[in-house]
């Protein structure tokens, strides 16, 4: 008799049990839709966002990939410099609710922000590594004795040189700068090559000018380091007579004097005590992120 007793107590039991794990399991499945018996498919980060760079008051994009069961929802954030917030769709930024962030109109406060993506289904979560952006900057390359600091970027293309039968006396093979004021002053306002430069405001400075021929064969030699040219010809501020002035093509160097009238390539320089702001440099540190200052701050000093 008190053997059934037990086993009565027993069965009882159980059932509690099997009760009180059907109501968990319930609950587990509002926010986690997926069959307990084979268990949630986590949301999970399968391809990070990569490093970006653009030019000033251009657009990008930072993307993410991710798997997992239901609907994925996504969160971009960025680093202000003491913890990770989350970006609305304002201002420069949407899709920050997508797996693609865009950015409008990138200004130079942007250069060197980090950015990631939350990704999660309802019940897991995954969170991306970062991404930084990076703003093209002016190239420094040497050039008679001093620094010709170069777009990063061609400025026109498709553009002449301006002044078909007006003779400039822009004859200047070193001085670009030179040969630009007076093609300007002689030719004015109009769409033509120096005046691209001379009109251009660009990372902070607005003293550009169409490079002299000179100018431009050293660019030539230093065109990888610099980057971004297309295999064309370029107008150089060298005016050779009234109807034709010097270019050169940039992947060889090669240079002759054609038709003022021909379209051409322009890429901007400018030489004018041309300061270039260095950005600290971020790196991963024991789950967090390091800000390393660009250059040494000192040298043969002891630890003390």
């Amino acid at each position: 008799m008190k053997k059934q007793k037990y086993i009565r107590a027993a069965a009882l039991l159980l059932m509690v049990a099997t009760f009180q794990i059907s109501v968990a399991q319930q609950q587990l499945m509002v926010n986690c839709p997926t069959t307990i018996l084979v268990g949630p498919t986590p949301a999970v980060i399968t391809t990070d966002p990569l490093n970006q760079s653009g030019n000033e008051g251009s657009d990008l994009y930072f993307h993410v990939e991710a798997s997992g069961d239901d609907v994925l929802v996504y969160q971009w954030q960025y680093f202000d410099g003491s913890g990770w917030d989350n970006i609305t769709n304002t201002g420069a930024y949407s899709g920050a609710d997508t797996d693609s962030l865009k950015i409008t109109g990138l200004q130079l406060s942007f250069d060197g922000n980090l950015y990631r993506c939350i990704v999660n289904n309802g019940c897991n979560g995954d969170t991306s590594q970062y991404a930084t952006l990076r703003l093209l900057q002016p190239v420094p390359i040497g050039y008679n004795g001093d620094t010709l600091w170069v777009s990063p970027v061609d400025n026109a293309q498709g553009f002449s040189w301006g002044g078909t039968g007006t003779l400039v006396n822009a004859f200047d093979t070193v001085d670009g700068r030179a040969n630009t004021d007076k093609i300007t002053a002689e030719l004015g306002a109009g769409g033509y090559a120096a005046s691209v430069c001379d009109t251009l405001n660009a990372y902070g400075f607005s003293d550009w000018y169409l490079p002299a021929n000179d100018e431009l064969k050293a660019m030539s030699v230093f065109r990888d380091s610099i980057g971004g040219f297309d295999p064309a010809y370029y107008w150089s501020s060298t005016e050779y007579d009234a109807t034709t002035a010097w270019f050169i093509f940039i992947n060889t160097g090669y240079s002759d004097h054609f038709s003022k009238d021909n379209s051409y390539y322009v890429r901007c320089v400018r030489n004018n005590n041309a300061p270039q702001i260095l950005q600290p440099v971020p790196i991963s540190y024991n789950g967090d992120i390091l800000w390393v200052h660009p250059t040494d701050n000192s040298t043969g000093i002891e630890w003390g």
